[in-house]
């Protein structure tokens, strides 16, 4: 997909750019100190080893922590070592040098990552993509906060529910779960209360959203927190949802394959309110206003259940310049790596 290689190509771009000027800095700071062995091979030599080096020891930590998640902090202290007496050692070794001299030439290149990420965060950042983490689970099961996992009562299968569910003594109560293979919603009394790790996200900035892409955008009620939510009408559109289904005006909406089993519900226990898109109130849409929904239908606040809109806008609907950028991938954690755009 042209969204992955972009990605891929300022990933590459950066890693290289970073690269090389490590390597400057390396030589310039060794041609100061006097070290006649500073070659510029010999530097460039030295800083794949130091790169390799860290690239070992993340692989082996992400491997270490996938397997057993008790050793994290051990693994953190590691890297931390690893960081600092990697370089000095090989850097020691390369340019034939002494090590307390090593540590002087090295600490100036700690600078080309800051340099590096000021350089590009900026326009990469404002303009191509940006990463997000995942708090809640209203996007479950296609995008997952801190999450606990049991087993669907329908289907079987593996489910998900957020963790901050009331106690009884030591035991959680039973939760509504959502399952990951047909989005069946059922109430779990058995299940893990390890606390798996949230997803983290890439948001690209350069695409035009479309009917069932996941949008990150700002919270109209509060525009200083970002939401994740599917985005199911768009301008000058009205919305309903009835039967479990997205209906456009008048017509029912197809659901991508990747989402069938997917129901909207238009009823919340507990919400008193109108509930907005449904038959007794459509959402009306103007034409900068777009309205998303949850996949996680009954533990979703989304366009439906907001109280108060963005000024000059119907409360159920995300302005156009509340639009953060479209999600595209999931990068973190490896096992749930996907691109959706």
């Amino acid at each position: 997909m042209l969204t992955t290689t972009i990605f891929i190509a300022v990933l590459v771009g950066s890693l290289l750019a970073k690269f090389l000027l490590e390597a400057i800095i390396l030589w310039l700071g060794a041609r100061m100190a006097k070290i006649e062995a500073a070659t510029i091979k010999r530097t460039l030599w030295a800083t794949v080893l130091i790169s390799a080096t860290y690239l070992a020891v993340m692989l082996l930590a992400w491997v270490t922590i996938s397997l057993l998640p008790q050793l994290q902090t051990v693994m953190a202290f590691t890297i931390l070592a690893a960081a600092f007496a990697a370089p000095v050692l090989i850097i020691s070794r390369v340019l034939r040098t002494k090590r307390w001299k090593s540590l002087l030439i090295w600490i100036p290149t700690l600078a080309s990552t800051f340099l590096v990420q000021i350089a590009l965060a900026l326009p990469v950042r404002e303009h191509l993509f940006e990463a997000f983490t995942l708090p809640s689970n209203s996007m479950a099961p296609t995008l997952m906060g801190p999450h606990w996992e049991g087993v669907c009562k329908e289907c079987g299968s593996r489910a998900v529910g957020s963790t901050h569910q009331l106690f009884e003594g030591e035991q959680p109560l039973p939760q509504l779960m959502i399952c990951v293979d047909n989005f069946h919603e059922t109430m779990v009394d058995n299940f893990d209360t390890h606390v798996h790790p949230q997803d983290r996200i890439i948001a690209s900035k350069y695409l035009s959203p479309q009917r069932w892409d996941m949008i990150v955008f700002r919270y109209p009620e509060d525009p200083a927190t970002k939401y994740v939510m599917r985005l199911v009408g768009l301008p000058g559109e009205e919305v309903v949802i009835r039967d479990g289904a997205v209906w456009i005006d008048g017509a029912k909406q197809p659901l991508p394959e990747h989402l069938q089993g997917l129901n909207y519900v238009t009823k919340i226990e507990h919400f008193l309110e109108q509930m907005s898109g449904t038959e007794e109130f459509p959402a009306q849409l103007a034409e900068d206003e777009y309205f998303v929904l949850g996949d996680f239908s009954s533990r979703s606040k989304d366009s439906r259940l907001w109280y108060e809109g963005a000024p000059g806008h119907s409360k159920y609907a995300v302005p156009t310049d509340h639009l953060d950028g479209i999600v595209t991938h999931t990068y973190w954690p490896p096992s749930r790596w996907r691109v959706f755009r």
